[in-house]
């Protein structure tokens, strides 16, 4: 079943939802208007926040020592090391992966001479659009 196209439902949806079931229930009605029961929902409505919250886990900021060393590219948080003559202030965040040639971590689309970064935080990037956005009659096709 796809996702698409759907509207996330509220944490206070949720919580309505879960209360309005429990009333039901303890009034004596078993069922919903359309025959699903109320304790079968509360059970799928368990598992729905169960996978929510490894989601949202999942989804967070985690420490650099926890981040995969194989070159996959990830979204990472640090500061920039010093690179060609060139020292940028101030933390950056940006899609890299571990180089395990050079035993560092790079921004995707360097080269072997850098920029080099020394990130803090890591998380995984997000699936790329489903979609492919329509050609320009600008770009070319070679």
């Amino acid at each position: 079943m796809s996702d698409e196209g759907m509207t996330p439902i509220s944490d206070d949806s949720v919580a309505n939802i879960r209360r309005l079931a429990t009333d039901k229930l303890q009034r004596g009605e078993p069922v919903t208007t359309s025959g699903t029961p109320w304790l079968t929902l509360l059970a799928r409505l368990d598992a729905a926040e169960r996978e929510r919250d490894e989601l949202r886990a999942a989804q967070g900021w985690r420490t650099i020592d926890s981040a995969p060393r194989d070159g996959t590219h990830i979204l990472m948080h640090g500061e920039q090391n010093y690179h060609e003559g060139v020292r940028f202030g101030g933390a950056v965040t940006v899609s890299g992966y571990w180089d395990a040639i050079d035993e560092a971590w790079c921004s995707t689309g360097s080269t072997w001479t850098g920029p080099f970064y020394a990130p803090t935080h890591w998380q995984p990037l997000p699936p790329p659009p489903t979609r492919q956005p329509k050609r320009s009659p600008s770009m070319r096709e070679d």
